[in-house]
């Protein structure tokens, strides 16, 4: 059993940095060069032209990864359930939503999926439908090696 600690980064670490003063493959060398294996993403702040990031970005994603040993883990991203000016996203929006994140993640080597959910009040409690849009998604997500951690965020 391997028992020694890998280090991990965010790479919302570099906010002030990231796309002013420090590209993608700044950042892996930086963290390359501090000892991390590992890497977490925002999707919408990390993926150029998210939700579909051109075959180019994602070629030079691999390429990056594997230049400085970086390990994709947590794939952050959001369910926005007020997309809408006054409504909330339907069951199967919110499903289409994590289940083009489901794919994305994948598809750029991540395993766990950090979803970030709505909230409806001042106590935090998330949207109504969210345990049912959690579970369609179950399936794909098994299928695509991945685990949702449902995040509550307002």
């Amino acid at each position: 059993m391997n028992t020694k600690i890998k280090r991990g980064v965010s790479l919302y670490s570099y906010s002030g940095e990231f796309g002013a003063t420090m590209t993608l493959e700044d950042c892996f060398m930086d963290m390359y060069d501090m000892g991390a294996t590992r890497v977490e993403i925002l999707a919408n702040g990390h993926i150029p032209k998210y939700p579909e990031p051109t075959d180019e970005w994602l070629e030079e994603w691999f390429r990056l990864t594997k230049k400085y040993s970086i390990e994709p883990v947590e794939y952050g991203h959001w369910v926005d359930s007020r997309l809408f000016p006054g409504r909330e996203l339907t069951t199967q929006e919110s499903y289409d939503i994590l289940a083009r994140d489901i794919k994305l993640a994948s598809k750029m080597g991540f395993t766990v999926l950090r979803t970030k959910l709505g909230v409806i009040d001042f106590e935090l409690n998330p949207v109504s439908n969210w345990r049912e849009f959690i579970t369609m998604a179950l399936p794909l997500a098994e299928e695509h090696n991945v685990v949702m951690c449902p995040e509550i965020h307002d």
